[in-house]
């Protein structure tokens, strides 16, 4: 997980929540994806937040 994000205004994110569903995956799942660095996620002001298209390439990878 990144600790200096660089954030662009027109980038989207999602919480672990909204990731999990969008995604039809637990949020005990997204964490763990991103713990084991499968999914790349950094912290803004203190939560996890999971880049657009980051999800969309973990998703397409199929881990």
């Amino acid at each position: 997980m990144s600790r200096t994000p660089s954030i662009s205004k027109d980038e989207i994110f999602y919480s672990v929540r909204s990731a999990a569903e969008r995604s039809n995956f637990s949020e005990s799942t997204i964490r763990r994806a991103i713990r084991d660095g499968e999914l790349q996620a950094l912290k803004v002001r203190g939560s996890i937040r999971i880049r657009k298209s980051a999800m969309d390439a973990w998703l397409l990878s199929g881990e």
